[in-house]
């Protein structure tokens, strides 16, 4: 199974990690390269202290929304270049999620660009 959506490093709580679109992977090697790349994150979630502050400080853009789902989705989309997942809910929705996995199906065509 080709995997439509992928996990970066591990970015802020245990096993949150950083997922991008396959066909558009983000490298960092700390928080701050990511100044200016839009991230989805789950209105309400704590990530690490330092994720936060950045993102509080406006350091870090992000884009809250209500689930986890609605992210995956963006990220499909490409609307969003990351969002902060844990890494066995996006297994889990990957698998189970309707719209996602509808996604995956259009996805083994090839990049929609």
């Amino acid at each position: 199974m080709a995997a439509l959506l992928t996990l970066c490093k591990q970015c802020c709580r245990q096993h949150a990690h950083l997922a991008y679109h396959r066909y558009d992977p983000v490298e960092w090697d700390k928080l701050t390269d990511l100044k200016g790349i839009p991230i989805g994150t789950v209105r309400g979630y704590l990530n690490s202290v330092e994720f936060d502050r950045l993102a509080a400080e406006n350091i870090l853009t992000v884009r809250p929304v209500a689930t986890d789902n609605i992210n995956l989705l963006k990220l499909a989309a490409h609307r969003l270049r990351l969002a902060v997942v844990d890494l066995y809910d996006l297994h889990y929705l990957l698998e189970t999620d309707p719209d996602l996995v509808e996604e995956r199906k259009k996805d083994k065509k090839g990049p929609h660009y």
